[in-house]
């Protein structure tokens, strides 16, 4: 039976241009963006690494690190020589040890002035990645709101830049954890989670508020976190 012609989705002229990955699904296409959570020894650096080295290896015209361990770990080992050869260090650092908060205004500022430049002349823009590693412990990247969501929980606010019909555009993604209320630990005598090992967790969760704001040239939506108990 055909569908109605209401239920069908149309794909309009000025939709951003996207790279498949070689190896396909699961992966995306880029332009993407990936938020790795999990504990220490979670495996995170080697899904990094994998992702960099082989899933999209040869996809990035520039990769920038931004990590603390960078230079030290030893698991970064063979991305530190890839990034070695990917550009001259001492010319055009790709490692940073800190979160160089004018190095990223830079590499925005000039990523769009490149965009802008390819579009003129017809061409597709480079991808490039910005990867943003074991910062857990900054309290100028990681924050937690005062007053607002309980121990356990935090808020990362990631800035992100988009070809929308042929504009460059600047927005933030925000990703928020909250506590939950399983309580594995109970008064710590006995349990699955003692015979683990594991230590007491915060209970909680939190209310988002989004409000839809407005003016004659854009749209936007604001956002409020608060503790629900």
């Amino acid at each position: 039976m055909a569908q109605p012609k209401g239920n069908q989705i149309h794909v309009y002229d000025g939709a951003a241009e996207t790279i498949p990955c070689p190896y396909g699904e699961p992966f995306p296409d880029l332009p993407t963006s990936f938020a790795l959570i999990s504990p220490t020894a979670g495996g995170k650096s080697i899904l990094l690494i994998n992702l960099l080295l082989r899933f999209y290896k040869d996809q990035f015209a520039r990769i920038w690190f931004f990590s603390p361990s960078i230079k030290l770990d030893p698991q970064y080992a063979p991305l530190r020589k890839y990034l070695e050869k990917m550009a001259d260090q001492d010319k055009e650092p790709l490692m940073f040890e800190d979160m160089d908060q004018s190095a990223i205004g830079k590499i925005l500022d000039e990523q769009r002035k490149i965009t802008e430049e390819c579009r003129k002349r017809k061409i597709k823009p480079p991808q490039v990645c910005v990867v943003v590693d074991d910062m857990a412990d900054r309290g100028d990247i990681l924050t937690k709101r005062q007053g607002g969501i309980n121990g356990g929980s935090w808020m990362v606010t990631l800035a992100r830049e988009r070809l929308v019909n042929n504009t460059v555009k600047l927005d933030n993604q925000v990703f928020i954890r909250t506590p939950g209320y399983k309580n594995d630990y109970g008064d710590g005598s006995q349990g699955w989670a003692i015979e683990r090992g594991m230590p007491p967790k915060p209970l909680g969760s939190a209310w988002l508020k989004l409000k839809m704001r407005a003016t004659n040239e854009t749209k936007w939506i604001e956002y409020d976190i608060t503790s629900a108990k």
